[in-house]
């Protein structure tokens, strides 16, 4: 899923999606981010509040700014998980910026896998992830 961010370069989109300590100033659904000691090799890892009691806990796998960026979900054995790739480049207007983002997910339980196929949808988090930051540059 990609979309074309207006008003800013990808210095600026990348510092945005690089900063996850903010993420509750800009991201529709999380309420708080509790920053983790990074890994012995430097990768940022964090905790974010979703509300309801719902936590999800990411590690900062690649990073090459302002063009690249890999997260996964930090839960060994989880019933749900994944990476997402965040991939930047210049727009093709002036002064915009294309954000491409690649998820490699999986849902064990079925029943899950029924609800985010059939009710919730298998793109909603994306969608609302891309929303969120073409929000944060008004255009």
């Amino acid at each position: 899923m990609s979309i074309s961010v207006s008003r800013s370069n990808p210095d600026k989109v990348y510092a945005l999606i690089a900063a996850p300590a903010n993420g509750a100033s800009w991201r529709h659904n999380v309420k708080s981010v509790n920053m983790l000691a990074p890994t012995a090799g430097g990768q940022q890892r964090w905790v974010e509040d979703l509300g309801h009691g719902q936590t999800m806990k990411f590690l900062a796998v690649a990073s090459d700014p302002p063009n690249k960026r890999e997260v996964s979900l930090d839960v060994p054995g989880a019933a749900y998980g994944g990476s997402w790739i965040y991939e930047l480049s210049a727009g093709p207007k002036a002064n915009t910026t294309t954000l491409t983002i690649t998820e490699a997910g999986f849902i064990r339980p079925p029943l899950y896998r029924f609800l985010m196929h059939h009710v919730i949808g298998l793109t909603a988090n994306l969608d609302q992830y891309l929303a969120d930051v073409q929000k944060s540059f008004p255009g």
